[in-house]
């Protein structure tokens, strides 16, 4: 069966918006054999168009006038595509973000319902909310209850489900369908178009249904319309609501005379009564939302969306922040913080840093190393002073020389005292919230989750495995660790009673990798939000200069000497880079444990002469060498998101690394080349050729450079800051 695409997009001053959009939607696990993209640009003065053309330049651009905003450009967009021979039409906004399964999941549930009905069948998207992740839009019911028009958002439950109507963000519909209803009507100019659609092909016979599954997320609009704001002067309502992004009321007419039955002028003149009077609508939706609030949270869930219509068009905004006057006092656990150096402490840092811009915050941190250093960073940032007020908790060690897993025990006792003295500071203090922040590593989830107080817990990791298939790779000593650890997590994972009364007690739980993301959903039934836990900082480079192919590609590996590390796969690929003709020099930052070993394998491979091993460097010297080189190498197979990663997309290098864990997923084909995480030779293979390529190809290392810098101004700490407040303010929200 024919499945060629075209799909049906409209955007206006949202550039990194869309781009990340079309970029979900060309990274999908399975297209179509034709998906072509019709976008209409409404006079963006963004750059969106040129950004588009120049990542996508596939995708087939029309020039709006300023004047379509949605309905106008999606038709528009349709209209063009509609002289085209396809089988199907997938609406998309671009606040849309695709899941990787999107497509195939639409397409195989269109499959098989039409095997099944005489009549032509569309697929509309389940969409969630990337905060709540609860359904902020997709398949609608619809009914009149005399003059009244109730609509209702359909929760999926892991089967599809007949609806009336839909929000137009995501949908995919056939030839048929467009051939009995047409395009969208021109009618409306934004809001209204995706709802009047759905009436008009369920009148037409069309079947309508909405995925069982989560196929997209997009950030719920809850902004009240202006003109419902008894604050604003009758003119200013008067202009909102007659503004396209407002009810316009003639579109409202044309709305309720077609689909509102007999009684539509009740209708028609209640929105003017919302209009004249929207201090009492406020207080009987205030009313109706306290007797929501009463409910049983599982009937909530399924009803708050039950609310009399209204035709909210479909937007992504950032929540407008907390209304209260003073700022947030937020308690932080952060046993690790030091400015000067990487890893879990400067990240540690970092949060602290930049959510003290926007929250006061009191941090437990441990005595000895970490309270210095918090207190040296504080004095070089005056804007911190009295936004930071730092408790030093003392560790007392204990037989960690004898074994390493007494660390654990000592790091437990020192969550327990920092517990102690929150109970104490929350008596005094009365905090708005709790964050156990790091470490990270799932294991350890502290015990603030106790205080009676809104709490958030990550980002956290340590749920990632090491592929079995890797392990005979490793030394030996290396390959029974990770055998040993591979089986203890997953016990852990499933048995440790603290850590599930932490996740039960958890108002937003934040997932450093996708995989921690699944290990969090297959091991608690429990969806948590994705937030990777480092960030680059505002001191990005320049792109690099243009490279000549006949200099030496220089290549740098920074890490501890473990086994998790993989330098191995590394070297060996070097080596037959080397052997394909290629000039490379690799230098090489760190040491551990496997020091011996692997420079034993470089004389074997007889790539020594190749390599410069710096050892354990300050941090300041090792980014000077990752400065004079062209590209990192990061061989790691099991890792969250390693500072050197964010480090070297705000230096402008260019990446090669695993398509795995967290790296994964902060990389993108715009600042990296990736392997796949198969097996061995496989990893090899792409190294190879990726080193191969940065070797030869001109220009790769200078576009992948500019890719990088793009890449960390989108990761920076300040954006990462501000997401942190966002989950701190749903987390309050959902505890009131």
């Amino acid at each position: 069966m024919s499945r060629k695409t075209a799909v049906i997009m409209a955007c206006h001053n949202r550039k990194a918006t869309t781009l990340e959009c079309l970029k979900r939607l060309f990274e999908q696990e399975w297209k179509p054999e034709i998906l072509d993209v019709y976008l209409v640009d409404d006079a963006s003065t963004d750059g969106t168009a040129s950004a588009v053309r120049s990542t996508f330049s596939h995708v087939r651009i029309i020039e709006g006038d300023g004047m379509q905003f949605w309905c106008g450009g999606m038709r528009l967009a349709w209209a063009a595509a509609a002289k085209g021979d396809y089988d199907f039409y997938l609406w998309l906004n671009d606040d849309t973000w695709l899941l990787p399964s999107a497509l195939k999941h639409a397409f195989d549930l269109h499959a098989s319902l039409e095997g099944h009905s005489n009549e032509a069948c569309y697929i509309v998207g389940s969409i969630r909310d990337p905060l709540s992740l609860r359904p902020s839009y997709g398949g609608m019911s619809w009914t009149r209850d005399g003059w009244r028009m109730r609509s209702e958002l359909l929760t999926p439950e892991g089967f599809p489900k007949r609806c009336d109507t839909l929000n137009g963000n995501f949908a995919l519909i056939p030839r048929a369908v467009f051939q009995k209803v047409g395009n969208l009507s021109t009618a409306f100019t934004h809001g209204m178009g995706d709802f009047d659609y759905g009436l008009r092909a369920r009148a037409a016979g069309c079947q309508l249904w909405a995925t069982g599954e989560y196929v997209a997320e997009c950030q719920l609009n809850t902004t009240e319309p202006a003109w419902l704001d008894s604050t604003h002067s009758l003119a200013d309502r008067w202009k909102s609501l007659n503004s396209p992004k407002g009810t316009p009321p003639l579109e409202y007419l044309r709305f309720v005379s077609k689909h509102g039955g007999p009684l539509w002028p009740l209708t028609l003149a209640k929105l003017f009564g919302r209009f004249l009077l929207p201090g009492l609508w406020s207080r009987i939706k205030a009313t109706k939302t306290i007797g929501l609030a009463n409910r049983p949270s599982n009937e909530l869930a399924s009803k708050e969306q039950a609310e009399p219509f209204s035709l909210a068009t479909p937007s992504r905004q950032a929540p407008t922040g907390s209304s209260a006057a003073r700022r947030l006092r937020i308690l932080v656990s952060a046993y690790a913080c030091d400015p000067d150096i990487g890893s879990e402490a400067g990240m540690g840092w970092n949060w602290i840093r930049h959510l003290a811009l926007h929250a006061d915050l009191w941090v437990l941190t441990e005595e000895n190393r970490s309270v210095p250093a918090l207190k040296k960073g504080i004095a070089r940032h005056p804007e911190l002073q009295g936004r930071i007020q730092i408790i030093g908790i003392p560790r007392h060690r204990y037989g960690e020389r004898l074994w390493s897993h007494f660390y654990y025990l000592s790091y437990r006792d020192w969550q327990w005292a920092a517990y102690r003295k929150a109970v104490d500071l929350h008596r005094e203090i009365g905090f708005d919230l709790a964050h156990q922040l790091n470490m990270i590593g799932y294991r350890e989830p502290g015990y603030l989750w106790k205080l009676p107080i809104p709490f958030v817990w990550g980002p956290v990791g340590g749920h990632a495995q090491m592929p079995w298939r890797y392990i005979p790779s490793l030394d030996r000593h290396s390959a029974i660790h990770y055998s040993v650890r591979n089986v203890l997590n997953a016990i852990q994972m499933r048995t440790s009673g603290r850590v599930r009364k932490a996740v039960r007690a958890a108002d937003v739980i934040l997932a450093a990798t996708r995989e921690d993301q699944t290990a969090l959903r297959r091991t608690h039934g429990l969806e948590s939000v994705l937030l990777n836990e480092q960030g680059t900082t505002s001191q990005l480079t320049t792109a690099r200069p243009s490279r000549s192919t006949q200099t030496p590609l220089k290549l740098v590996w920074c890490g501890l000497f473990v086994g998790r590390k993989a330098l191995p796969l590394g070297l060996k690929a070097m080596q037959r880079a080397l052997a394909a003709g290629a000039n490379i020099q690799l230098d090489i930052v760190g040491s551990g444990m496997t020091e011996t070993t692997w420079k034993e394998l470089a004389q074997h491979l007889g790539i020594a002469s190749h390599c410069r091993w710096h050892g354990m460097v300050e941090h300041a010297k090792a980014l000077d060498i990752m400065a004079d080189s062209d590209a990192l190498l990061f061989t790691s197979l099991q890792e969250g998101t390693p500072a050197v990663i964010l480090e070297a997309l705000q230096s402008g290098l260019p990446i090669v690394c695993h398509d795995a864990c967290g790296f994964g997923t902060t990389v993108n084909d715009e600042c990296a080349l990736t392997v796949p995480l198969r097996n061995p030779e496989i990893s090899i293979a792409g190294f190879t050729a990726a080193i191969l390529r940065l070797a030869h190809e001109p220009g790769l290392v200078e576009r992948l450079s500019a890719g990088a810098i793009a890449r960390a101004a989108e990761l920076s700490w300040q954006s990462r800051a501000l997401l942190m407040m966002e989950h701190y303010q749903y987390a309050l929200h959902i505890a009131r």
